[in-house]
């Protein structure tokens, strides 16, 4: 840390070195420095660049500065390693769309909200246990199955029945390599759960044909590259950094007036955004098992579905059509779709209950004689925790930018009439 401090020194101009040079590298060597240390050595190297007005120095200070950035996040960001199996389904007719379609199926058992919880909380495995400290579990589930999870279909030779891939990227590799086998272990046992269920013609063979492996080389983050992206990064800001500093010499004392506009703007979009209520979403995920494996019992479903649609919201307002949302999901490789239930609403628990009381209304219809299909639920209405609207810094940062463009627009303006009375 001192070396990186002495190194961070030499930023500040010559001047200031030759009088207070040493004085500072006593002062390092007299106390146990921190990264805050580090950082205030950094921007004082900036401000002392910035007073000397030198355009040079300015753009080459901040390039310095974005790679040492950068080069102190990439390596206090933690290793990550990826874990890959690779398994085979064949069915008992060795057709590809059988095979690619039973895939979807069980992806959609072995990826559901439920069953990855029960993973990321097992004891032996652990995983997330900060974010599980900071964010609801279901908001941990969403990140792992959309970030860290990866199940795709391999390219299979001369049109025979293709193999799939499991990946899952974390931190520690033995635990990688531990979720892997465990969802090797649940695509086996709901395989088997769902053989039983359907009798031995509705049978698949699946077969791993390369276990998960221990990743030896982690695959990110590419340090090299991240300083590079530092050092462009810090050269932009840099330019940007002279640019507004000779414009503000432009402006004079105008500049007051574009700076109590950029104020305003962001006041205004600050009261704007914490005047719009929070909208809160939640969603169900559900999915119809047609009575047999022909394309036209999949169909039926789907049209089942699409007749039950019609008749929960046909007798409904206008603003319930909007907040209420059903879509079907596609499985990789097609077969039996799964659909989404999913409600926005003001009410984080009133949201949950709409979707819950949906669900209850798809059973409902669903039985019967014209129940010729299985409905069931993958992932029950979840409760938000968080509103996914208003992004209000978002907000705030566009009307402070706003803002500043209108006074800067202003001052032309004024600036142009003046000139023209003259």
């Amino acid at each position: 840390m001192r070396q990186l401090i002495h190194w961070t020194a030499r930023l500040y101009p010559a001047a200031w070195r030759e009088r207070y040079g040493e004085e500072l590298d006593a002062l390092v060597e007299d106390i146990q420095p921190q990264w805050e240390d580090l950082f205030n050595v950094l921007l004082g190297a900036l401000r002392m660049q910035m007073t000397t007005r030198n355009s040079l120095k300015i753009l080459a200070a901040a390039t310095l500065a974005g790679a040492l950035v950068a080069g102190v996040f990439t390596f206090r960001t933690p290793d990550r390693y990826v874990s890959t199996a690779v398994v085979r389904i064949t069915p008992a007719d060795s057709d590809r769309q059988r095979a690619l379609d039973r895939l979807g199926e069980l992806q959609q058992e072995v990826l559901s909200r439920t069953s990855l919880a029960q993973i990321i909380q097992q004891p032996a495995l652990n995983l997330y246990p900060e974010d599980r400290k900071r964010v609801p579990l279901e908001d941990v589930v969403e990140n792992m199955r959309n970030k860290a999870l990866r199940i795709q279909a391999a390219p299979a030779q001369n049109g025979g029945v293709p193999a799939f891939l499991i990946s899952f990227e974390y931190p520690d590799k033995f635990k990688a390599q531990a979720v892997v086998r465990e969802l090797l272990a649940s695509f086996f046992r709901q395989n088997r759960l769902e053989r039983g269920d359907q009798g031995l013609s509705a049978a698949e063979i699946l077969e791993v044909l390369d276990p998960a492996n221990l990743p030896q080389r982690s695959f990110y983050p590419n340090r090299p590259m991240i300083v590079a992206a530092g050092l462009l990064g810090g050269a932009v800001l840099g330019l940007l950094v002279v640019l507004v500093w000779r414009g503000a010499a432009w402006l004079g004392k105008d500049k007051k007036v574009v700076a109590a506009a950029a104020l305003a703007g962001a006041l205004a979009a600050g009261v704007f955004a914490f005047r719009i209520p929070d909208r809160y979403v939640s969603t169900a995920v559900m999915r119809f098992i047609p009575a047999g494996p022909a394309d036209s019992d999949r169909q039926r479903a789907l049209d089942r579905l699409q007749q039950m649609t019609h008749q929960i919201v046909s007798d409904r307002d206008t603003a319930f059509r909007k907040a209420l949302r059903i879509q079907l999901l596609q499985p990789q490789g097609g077969g039996v779709r799964a659909f989404s239930i999913s409600c926005e609403y003001p009410d984080n628990l009133k949201a949950q209950a709409v979707v819950r009381e949906v669900v209850a209304r798809f059973f409902r219809l669903n039985q019967g004689p014209s129940a010729v299909e299985v409905l069931e639920v993958l992932d029950p209405a979840s409760l938000p925790a968080r509103p996914f609207f208003p992004n209000r810094p978002m907000m705030v940062a566009a009307g402070l930018l706003g803002g500043a463009v209108l006074g800067l627009l202003a001052v032309l303006v004024w600036r142009s009439t003046l000139h023209s009375q003259k």
